[in-house]
C-alpha cells in the first residue's frame, strides 16, 4: 500500500490511509480497489483501483486509464467489465486473471 500512499500523496498532496476493498497477489502482480481514508477514518475521495507489479523488488503502479481511454469505457477499471480485463491482459502479457475483481458483463 506503500506505492499508493505515495502516488496519492504526490497527486493530492496529503496523507491518507486505505480501506482495502479488494486486494489479491499472484506471481508478482497485484489488484487492488481501495478508497482513500483521512487520518480519522472519514472517507476523502473516489474508490481506487490499481494495477501493480513487482519490478526489481518494488511495486509499480500500471496504467489502467488509457486502457479504459481507448475502449471508450467510461466505468473502465472501476466496475471493469469482461472485455476491459481483456484488454488489460493483452496490454499488460503475464497478468493472471485470478487477480480481478468479479467482471461486470
Amino acid at each position: 500500500m506503500d506505492v499508493l500512499r505515495d502516488e496519492y500523496k504526490s497527486g493530492q498532496g496529503i496523507h491518507v490511509t486505505f480501506q482495502v476493498n479488494h486486494l489479491k497477489v499472484h506471481n508478482g502482480w497485484a489488484w487492488a480497489t481501495c478508497t482513500p481514508l483521512d487520518d480519522g477514518g472519514k472517507v476523502i475521495g473516489e474508490q481506487w483501483p490499481s494495477l501493480l507489479h513487482s519490478e526489481d523488488g518494488k511495486w509499480v503502479i500500471k496504467d489502467l486509464m488509457a486502457i479504459a481511454e481507448a475502449l471508450d469505457d467510461p466505468v473502465g477499471p472501476l466496475e471493469p467489465s469482461r472485455k476491459y480485463l481483456n484488454e488489460v491482459q493483452k496490454k499488460y502479457p503475464g497478468v493472471p486473471a485470478d487477480i480481478f475483481p468479479k467482471a461486470r458483463k
